[in-house]
């Protein structure tokens, strides 16, 4: 809503809010009339009447008076909201502010009878304490219907339709200078109407027919009767949409977060408890939408598992060891192959090899640890403990085999080179953990497992194969390949061979 039509449409508001007490109080004048109330047969009654009708223009003009006094202040409390847009919080409590000054008439209006009937008594010698029983009943009767009418009509307008279009974010228990109304004046108003209301109108009745003697408007009883249940069941219907309506918005937004889908706020449409709720519930949902879009941007820098594995709990610094089988993968030439190729095809290529790679390794239960330049580091084992990481990780490295063909002809087409490659593997014990800074750390495995991994990868080049492995990785993939009854090829033993930085010499196998 733009600021020049929201200003109209508060200004529009206004002026309905300053009509709905006024017509309240019209509704309770002409109730009266309607229904013939009973009233008392008393001497000082007819006094008092009799008084009212020798002065006709003070009766017109005190009621004149009764009506203008709220009309008045509900004005005054308006008119502030047009002055300043911080005091358009002034319409989220105009509901239970402009139905209390709507009452004021009344409270005025026994006021100065009071006073008449103080001077008829006291000054005139004409006794009619009488009245002031039935005229602070009227009063009391009148203020409750007008108080309740007007809350109840303005509370819907405010929680159905205005209060979400000025406020389409919520956050309205937020707002700056805010009195923050009760779901309790709710409650108050449907106690009022449906309950003091009646009660108290029907036992004045009985005691002014007990005192009357006579039941000489028993139509006007039963038309009373039907009207005040009639008035419990709207109140009642009303109340209970006030709770209803916003529970089931709140119910319907749990299921949809539950389905993942976090990007449908809920409308608030009030200050109180069942406001506050529904903001706190957007700022549930807006952190884990951003909790979750974290965590899926997580898991694209480092593996799933790895984000899963420092997302509960275990950022600390620190290692364990862990019994692992480590792969390497490199790619063959590389470097003259980037002195051939532009920047932005090397990056092309490489997203295109390693996204292929990535596919094979996780399948099988390993992370990607590291990208190093040209060369994948896939840890099978850890940080999610895997009893067949040595079998594991064999299977992804012929995917990984089978898979660059696709790679290669998907190069070709691209106008890029083909790609060769070699992968290394080993397994044995590692420390596997947060390493780095405080704040800064990565999950990774050290040791001289890790080591030997690399060495073997880069003997593919001296043997002139591109998948080697150690006997303690090959020996347990026969182990588990057998006792699983699974028909791959199984690893072949090459030969006895040195590497770089180990005196002892190990037994290379084949895949």
């Amino acid at each position: 809503m733009s600021s020049m039509s929201r200003k109209s449409f508060v200004v529009a508001v206004c002026a309905l809010f300053l009509f709905i007490p006024l017509f309240s109080n019209f509704i309770c004048v002409l109730i009266p009339i309607v229904f013939s109330f009973i009233t008392p047969d008393t001497n000082g009654y007819a006094v008092w009447e009799d008084f009212l009708c020798r002065n006709n223009a003070l009766q017109v003009f005190l009621s004149i008076l009764s009506f203008s006094l709220p009309a008045f202040f509900c004005f005054s409390y308006l008119a502030e909201i047009r002055k300043t847009e911080k005091n358009i919080v002034r319409l989220v409590n105009a509901s239970i502010v402009l139905s209390l000054i709507g009452t004021l008439g009344w409270i005025f209006q026994f006021v100065v009878e009071v006073i008449l009937i103080t001077y008829l008594c006291l000054v005139k010698k004409t006794p009619c304490w009488d009245v002031l029983p039935s005229s602070m009943l009227f009063t009391f009767l009148d203020s409750i219907l007008a108080f309740t009418c007007a809350y109840f009509i303005m509370e819907i307008l405010n929680r159905t339709f205005i209060l979400r279009r000025i406020f389409p974010d919520g956050k309205i228990s937020k707002l700056p200078g805010l009195k923050k109304p009760s779901i309790a004046v709710s409650f108050i108003a449907f106690y009022l109407g449906c309950i003091v209301f009646p009660l108290s109108f029907l036992f004045w009745t009985i005691c002014n027919i007990w005192r009357n003697n006579s039941l000489p408007y028993d139509k006007a009883i039963i038309l009373s009767v039907i009207f005040f249940i009639q008035l419990s069941l709207y109140l009642t219907i009303l109340l209970m949409r006030f709770f209803k309506k916003p529970l089931e918005d709140l119910t319907k937004a749990a299921e949809r977060i539950s389905l993942g889908n976090y990007k449908e706020p809920l409308s608030v449409s009030s200050a109180d408890e069942l406001g506050i709720l529904s903001d706190s519930f957007n700022e549930m949902q807006k952190s884990l939408a951003e909790k979750d879009f974290m965590r899926d941007t997580f898991g694209k820098i480092v593996t799933p598992q790895v984000r899963d594995f420092m997302l509960n709990n275990k950022v600390a610094l620190g290692g364990e060891s862990k019994n692992v089988t480590v792969l390497f993968c490199d790619i063959r030439s590389f470097t003259s192959l980037s002195e051939k190729l532009p920047s932005e095809k090397i990056v092309q290529m490489l997203n295109i090899y390693f996204t292929a790679m990535e596919k094979c390794i996780s399948a099988y239960g390993g992370i990607i640890n590291k990208y190093i330049g040209d060369c994948v580091m896939a840890i099978f084992g850890a940080p999610v403990e895997n009893k067949n990481h040595a079998y594991n990780a064999y299977c992804a490295g012929l995917e990984m085999r089978s898979s660059l063909s696709a790679v290669n002809k998907k190069l070709v087409e691209l106008g890029l080179p083909e790609i060769k490659n070699g992968i290394g593997l080993h397994s044995g014990f590692v420390t596997a953990g947060n390493i780095g800074a405080e704040n800064r750390m990565e999950y990774t495995v050290i040791g001289d497992t890790v080591n030997v991994a690399s060495r073997i990868e880069g003997l593919c080049k001296e043997y002139k194969k591109d998948f080697l492995m150690s006997e303690d990785s090959a020996k347990e993939i026969i182990r588990v390949a057998k006792n699983n009854s699974n028909k791959i090829s199984l690893p072949r033993f090459l030969c006895e061979s040195s590497i770089r930085g180990k005196e002892e010499k190990i037994n290379l196998w084949v895949g």
